[in-house]
């Protein structure tokens, strides 16, 4: 495919947890999470939701590429686990970005943790189609809210919240 990223971004929940708060807090042995994951520490959500990261990651990709969010014509969502089945995450997301609806196409695909490839190469094969000329692909997770804390720490510990878009 004949494609090129212009821009990119993350964004990351405000709060940071430490795998020693969190052993703690599961009144595990102090190191006991660190050794069976290797994750010092991880951003989690408070106050964001996964519409808020997305939206911050679409909105410094877009900066970083120097462009308005009008100059989109594509946004694909691909998250592993989508804010909430209709409308679609990327219908939300661009609505927060300011975009009249039908502007821009805007869907989501699913297809767990190959979410942002998937939603990446959809993108490209549009282009290369002539079905758009620019696109927002992000991926944003919240998994920190569902993960099994008490019955499986050692799989919650590996996972943390953030977003990304190009």
């Amino acid at each position: 495919m004949r494609i090129r990223i212009v821009g990119t971004g993350r964004a990351v929940p405000a709060e940071c947890i430490s795998t020693r708060a969190l052993e703690e807090r599961l009144g595990l042995g102090q190191g006991a999470l660190e050794a069976a994951t290797g994750v010092v520490e991880r951003y989690v959500c408070d106050a964001e939701s996964q519409i808020d990261l997305a939206c911050a990651a679409a909105c410094l990709a877009l900066e970083d590429a120097g462009l308005e969010a009008e100059a989109v014509d594509l946004i694909i969502g691909g998250c592993g686990v989508p804010y909430q089945p209709l409308p679609a995450t990327a219908p939300l997301v661009m609505q927060h970005l300011g975009l009249a609806d039908g502007s821009a196409a805007a869907f989501d695909v699913n297809s767990t943790c190959l979410g942002f490839l998937t939603a990446f190469e959809t993108a490209g094969r549009m282009i290369e189609a002539g079905q758009c000329e620019t696109a927002l692909v992000f991926s944003a997770e919240v998994a920190s809210r569902a993960l099994p804390w008490r019955d499986a720490p050692e799989v919650a510990a590996l996972f943390g919240d953030g977003a990304a878009a190009a």
